[in-house]
């Protein structure tokens, strides 16, 4: 049997809702003494879908009920397909359980999470996790990802008062739902790339607990790809370790900046544009692997660009005005939902001339000194891919049902999908992107080479 390891200990100890963990082989046996343990005296309400049901929630049942937990009558989402993420749903469940005197017990993966998690924080009660597959890291985080109006959004929620992980459980869950999971960890390296640039601009600093939480052991978590493919237990136990440490990064910081950078605005951009790959929606995870490369072979580009020159001579160049803004956002987005939503956070974006000149200036003048920290940390793309590869994640956009040409154009909308301050917002500010962004796909760049 596999203990929590020490950083999960450690992490678990900065969280600030999650009161217990479990990640262990038979884990579920578990269930019962715990949900007791962390909700005495209330009822018990298993969330599944018919996959997760018959993966886990029976069992998970009957251990509830042999605990001597009153339960409700599991609720299960009935479709054939993939249950999509819709905030609705999750408003739905809540009003069924209104009337209800119970804690959710969420079965699932990624969206059976986030609609349990969604639903309790509208009924102002806490839950608990069953993960069944290690897919992504939003078991542990605050907030649940979910489309709203069409436009995926984190909307607030707390994250589990509890989680029991049974590595059984999950080691029998698709093979390439690992590497999902893997690929959303890959995210963790464009993500600490992109806030080290944020924080030495002073746009948003470094939160070095949080911060450390995920980047101190972001290398042994994805050393080992062919385990994770393989199923060993050792691996999956790192993996699913990550991701629940990704999510206590995510509760002590608030948000979801130790976990998400440029990376996973791309990801966010292709699930709310309805992204499939061979007929089903395509997988967060799987969005932000091939993300993270995409990324890394565009920060190999800008690791050897003149970045201060740039800036500085960016500086004479006028800022869209609104409307301008406005035009060039309508031609990137063509979904009125999406459209919209896109407009809300580049208008949110929009500073004043003297504001933006002054971060041109600070460009210039912090990029020196920001560079061998930036390279220290850099992983090149050709190897990311290696590694996803590995475990069966995919790594380039035909793998995703995704041509080259809309991957770069994707670079001009993705930065528009989130305020957030990344590397894709440094492109613009010193005039870069029509460089840079064409240099990765072209003859000799990366792409070129992967075709």
């Amino acid at each position: 049997m596999l203990k929590l390891s020490p950083s999960l200990q450690s992490a678990l100890a900065s969280a600030k809702v999650t009161k217990a963990v479990v990640v262990e082989a038979n884990g579920l046996a578990r269930l019962g003494a715990v949900f007791a343990e962390q909700f005495p005296g209330k009822r018990a309400a298993i969330v599944a879908d018919l996959n997760t049901q018959a993966a886990a929630g029976n069992r998970a049942q009957q251990e509830l009920v042999a605990a001597g937990i009153a339960t409700e009558a599991p609720f299960v989402f009935e479709t054939k397909d993939k249950l999509k993420a819709d905030a609705q749903l999750a408003r739905d469940l809540a009003e069924t359980l209104r009337d209800k005197d119970c804690m959710v017990v969420a079965v699932g993966s990624g969206v059976i999470n986030d609609l349990g998690k969604y639903a309790s924080g509208i009924l102002g009660r806490p839950y608990l996790c069953v993960p069944t597959a290690a897919s992504m890291d939003g078991y542990s985080a605050s907030g649940a990802s979910l489309l709203d109006g069409g436009f995926k959004r984190t909307l607030a929620c707390p994250p589990p008062e509890a989680i029991v992980a049974d590595l059984d459980v999950i080691r029998k869950a698709p093979a390439k739902m690992a590497g999902w999971g893997y690929g959303d960890l890959a995210g963790k390296l464009v993500a600490a790339l992109d806030w080290h640039i944020a924080d030495a601009l002073g746009e948003d600093p470094i939160d070095p607990g949080p911060f450390a939480l995920v980047q101190d052991n972001l290398d042994r978590w994805l050393s080992d790809p062919k385990g994770v493919a393989r199923g060993d237990e050792e691996a999956l136990h790192d993996l699913i370790s990550g991701l629940l440490i990704s999510g206590f990064a995510i509760q002590a910081h608030g948000d979801s900046r130790p976990a998400s950078g440029s990376e996973h605005q791309f990801a966010h951009l292709w699930e709310m544009e309805g992204l499939k790959v061979d007929g089903y929606p395509a997988s967060h995870g799987a969005c932000v692997g091939l993300a993270s490369v995409a990324m890394l072979a565009l920060y190999a580009q800008l690791l050897e660009a003149d970045v201060p020159a740039a800036a500085r001579a960016a500086v004479s160049i006028a800022q869209p005005s609104e409307t301008q803004l406005r035009a060039q956002v309508e031609s990137l987005f063509t979904l009125p939902h999406v459209l919209e939503a896109a407009w809300q956070e580049a208008r949110a974006k929009l500073i004043s001339p003297a504001e933006l000149a002054d971060r041109r200036q600070r460009i210039a003048k912090v990029w020196p000194g920001l560079l061998p920290t930036l390279r220290a940390k850099f992983m090149p793309a050709a190897e990311m891919a290696r590694k996803l590869r590995a475990c069966g994640a995919p790594t380039h956009p035909k793998d995703m049902s995704m041509s080259l040409q809309s991957l770069e154009r994707d670079f001009q909308r993705a930065q528009f999908v989130r305020r957030r301050y990344t590397s894709l917002d440094l492109l613009r500010d010193t005039a870069l992107y029509d460089t840079l962004v064409p240099a990765a796909f072209a003859p000799g760049g990366y792409w070129q080479a992967q075709a």
